[in-house]
């Protein structure tokens, strides 16, 4: 893509996301629920002295949980934006797709995580390039691997637009860290801004949203 399109806003993204959030409430779901996990967790573990096994594995059971309540939320996205084209999976087909996710995210964080450590500017470099594997995935057009991919083709000559998003991004995930019970309002701004950009980077007008 050489800029068919206005160039995008990234502020303007984030007043969209905001705008598709007050319209469509039931995006609050799965994120309200990890915030709810999170300070009963922090509650549970200050106020009660858990012995030390369930101080070890509760965080890992309630990490597992909110891991599948972001894909439920991202999915949410999705269909939101897809609509009635969106294919209709089985159950197993969701696990699967689930799984994919899991593989995914893993595949992403490590990738990254290597090249800060070793190499900060080709893990820097990566982030940037990859940035949208995730939501290719999630919309159901390729599988794992094919995703990081897409995603390195499609933000080929965008380095620079896609610094501001990696910036807003991280933003919005240090808040989501520091401040949990924030979560049910900072996880839907985020997921809804990449979104609106992941569509960008196909040729889809900025302002060409989902309805009321």
């Amino acid at each position: 893509m050489q800029y068919p399109l206005p160039r995008f806003e990234h502020l303007v993204s984030l007043r969209q996301a905001w705008q598709l959030l007050k319209q469509h409430k039931s995006l609050y779901r799965y994120p309200l629920i990890i915030s709810l996990l999170s300070v009963g967790t922090l509650g549970y573990s200050f106020f009660f002295d858990p012995s030390p096994s369930v101080a070890t594995y509760l965080p890992l059971v309630i990490a597992g949980v909110n891991v599948w309540m972001t894909y439920r939320f991202m999915m949410q996205v999705v269909k939101l934006f897809a609509g009635d084209s969106y294919p209709i999976r089985s159950r197993k087909q969701q696990l699967k797709h689930f799984a994919g996710f899991i593989l995914l995210s893993l595949l992403f964080a490590l990738a990254t995580l290597a090249g800060l450590l070793l190499f900060f500017v080709p893990g820097f470099y990566f982030l940037n390039r990859c940035l949208l594997a995730p939501s290719f995935y999630l919309d159901g057009k390729v599988g794992v691997f094919a995703s990081f991919r897409e995603s390195w083709r499609r933000t080929k000559g965008h380095f620079y637009m896609l610094l501001p998003a990696m910036g807003i991004l991280l933003l919005l995930t240090l808040g989501i860290s520091a401040l949990g019970v924030a979560t049910f309002i900072l996880l839907p701004l985020a997921g809804l801004y990449l979104f609106i950009l992941y569509r960008y980077m196909q040729e889809i007008p900025q302002d060409v949203v989902p309805a009321c």
